[in-house]
C-alpha cells in the first residue's frame, strides 16, 4: 500500500504540498459528535469537589509556610483514573474519559482558588484589615469569578488569534498590542507595591 493512499493522519511526520483547503483535511476527534458519554454527573461532582478540598487546604498551607505551591492538575488526574478504575474493578460504574476531566478540572479549580487566597490574605492584613471569614469568603468567590471571566475573554481572543494565524493576517500590530498589555501588567504591578511600601 503506497503511502498516498493512507488517511492524512497516518503519517503525521511525512512532508507534502500543503492542501489548498487545510480546514477540509480529515480531523478524527477522540470522542466523535454522535457518541453520548455520561460527562456532568454525580459521582465525578462530588469526587472533584472531595480531591479540591484535599489539595487545597494542602496547597494552602504550603504557600502560608514556604510561599510557593504544586499543581493539583496532574495528582487529581490521576486519583480519579485509579479511583474510577478501582470502582470499575469491584464491580461499580467506571467513568468515561469526560467524567474524569470534571473531577480533574474541580479538583484543580479547588487548589487555584486556596492558592489566590493564600496569597492575597498576607497582603490584606499587611494593609491593616481584619483577617474576617466574610472576607476571605469575599476574596475567594470574586477571584474565582474574575479568573472565569478572564478565561471566557481569553478563550475569544485565543479564538480569534488562531483565526488569523490560519489566515496569514496575524500581524505586527497585534504583536505589539501583546507587548503593550505585557508591560502595563508590569507597570500596575509594581506601581501596587510601591503603593503598599511606601504608603507605610
Amino acid at each position: 500500500m503506497a503511502i498516498p493512499e493512507l488517511p492524512p493522519q497516518e503519517y503525521p511526520d511525512v512532508v507534502g504540498p500543503a492542501p489548498e483547503e487545510h480546514h477540509a483535511a480529515a480531523f478524527r476527534p477522540f470522542i466523535p459528535a454522535d457518541v453520548r458519554l455520561p460527562e456532568l454527573t454525580v459521582l465525578p461532582l462530588l469526587v472533584g469537589t472531595v480531591l479540591g478540598i484535599i489539595f487545597g487546604a494542602s496547597s494552602l498551607y504550603l504557600v502560608l509556610k514556604v510561599g510557593l505551591t504544586v499543581s493539583a492538575s496532574i495528582p487529581v488526574a490521576v486519583i480519579s483514573l485509579t479511583f474510577f478504575r478501582l470502582m470499575q474493578k469491584l464491580g461499580g460504574r467506571g467513568a468515561s474519559i469526560l467524567e474524569n476531566n470534571i473531577v480533574q478540572t474541580a479538583g484543580s479549580a479547588g487548589e487555584s482558588i486556596a492558592f489566590g487566597v493564600g496569597v492575597t490574605m498576607p497582603a490584606i492584613m499587611i494593609l491593616g484589615f481584619d483577617l474576617e471569614i466574610t472576607r476571605v469568603m469575599l476574596v475567594a468567590v470574586l477571584g474565582g469569578l474574575l479568573g472565569i471571566l478572564m478565561m471566557v475573554v481569553g478563550i475569544q481572543r485565543m479564538r480569534q488569534v488562531t483565526r488569523a494565524l490560519e489566515r496569514g493576517e496575524f500581524g505586527p500590530l497585534d504583536e505589539r498590542a501583546a507587548v503593550m498589555l505585557g508591560l502595563l501588567t508590569i507597570v500596575l504591578g509594581l506601581a501596587t507595591v510601591a503603593i503598599i511600601v511606601f504608603d507605610r
